[in-house]
């Protein structure tokens, strides 16, 4: 009877344990040494996506990607309307493929079959992103 309420007590302590930490938010780029960005693409007036890799400052990009976290737990959010999306960014982190979208959907994933993880205060990252891409034009 006692080591199965020591057992009990320790599953229920493991298990609190785990779900505080997956609903923790991660950091998206722990390490921004180890984050390349290849491609930022800007959806102007949902029709004309543009190149704007070489207009901004990518270092800037990855200072403020560092500092904005999002959810351990991935959900399903593809397929998506173009529409939806303002600024799509993407390169390698850790030399894995990494995706940013920014706009009416807001996550970072590997690949869309995975799943996407929901970014922490996206507005304000998007409201970042637009002022450094306004502040290289």
């Amino acid at each position: 009877m006692q080591k199965k309420l020591v057992l009990t007590v320790v599953i229920a302590i493991a298990f609190v344990g785990i779900s505080i930490y997956l609903l923790q938010p991660r950091l998206i780029a722990k390490d921004i040494d180890l984050l390349d960005i290849d491609t930022v693409i800007h959806n102007v007036d949902n029709e004309e996506r543009t190149d704007i890799t070489e207009q901004i400052d990518l270092d800037l990009l990855k200072e403020l990607i560092g500092r904005y976290k999002c959810s351990r737990i991935p959900h399903s959010f593809s397929p998506y309307q173009g529409q939806d999306v303002l600024y799509m960014i993407d390169g390698f982190y850790d030399n894995k493929p990494i995706h940013i979208i920014l706009g009416e959907i807001n996550v970072v994933y590997e690949s869309s079959d995975k799943g996407g993880y929901k970014i922490k205060d996206s507005e304000k990252m998007l409201e970042e992103v637009i002022s450094l891409v306004e502040s290289n034009n």
